[in-house]
């Protein structure tokens, strides 16, 4: 065997070694790859599993919260003959423009427990639907406490009367801050358009447009 043979064998050799090599560190990496690519899946398949979980708490929180407003409002507006007058009523006032009304003088300890109500128009409790509307709007205050307290990530909760132009709204926010405006009704009518007893008449629990409070 001549030494160009020779050499030619030692390259072949070679380039069979380094093939092997590379064939194996790509076979490598791919391995490694996939696993890591696996193992990321599954971490993301156990957050969205666990955020679904979360998600799926929460609304039933909600749910359970509203279910609760909506029976105790609908309870105080059908049986008036079994409801006394609120207490808080008497904190009720106009505004100097007499086109508006609210609860800021209601004692700051109560403040931390209630919301305040603010409204449109001239405060009439002698009004019996008015005064039927009010005491409804003034039991539920406990339950908008305990509706924000209950639901992660909740700042505020209120309960929103349109025929009678007003809102109970927890925690308490004074009305040089915030008040009630008919922009503030018309967006509530139309984001809860699909939800009135004409358009769903039984009472089936549906989502409502994207909105901003």
């Amino acid at each position: 065997m001549n030494k160009v043979n020779v050499f030619k064998g030692y390259r072949l050799i070679l380039w069979a070694f380094l093939s092997v090599v590379l064939v194996t560190t790509l076979v490598l990496v791919f391995v490694q790859f996939q696993s890591r690519v696996t193992r990321e899946q599954a971490q993301i398949k156990t957050q969205v599993q666990k955020s679904v979980s979360s998600m799926n708490v929460l609304l039933e929180k909600a749910n359970s919260n509203l279910n609760s407003l909506r029976k105790a409002v609908e309870f105080h507006l059908n049986h008036r003959q079994v409801i006394t007058q609120n207490a808080l009523l008497r904190y009720l006032q106009e505004d100097s423009t007499g086109k508006a009304f609210h609860m800021d003088a209601l004692p700051a300890e109560l403040q931390k427990k209630v919301g305040n109500i603010t409204g449109l128009g001239t405060l009439d409790t002698s009004h019996s639907i008015t005064q039927q509307s009010l005491n409804a709007a003034l039991s539920v205050g406990p339950l908008l406490q305990a509706a924000v307290e209950n639901t992660s990530g909740a700042t505020l909760a209120y309960a929103v009367f349109n025929h009678q132009k007003f809102i109970n709204l927890y925690p308490f926010i004074p009305s040089k801050d915030f008040t009630l405006s008919q922009d503030v009704l018309d967006h509530n009518a139309e984001v809860y358009t699909e939800v009135t007893p004409q358009n769903n008449p039984k009472r089936a629990m549906k989502w409502s447009k994207i909105y901003q409070d």
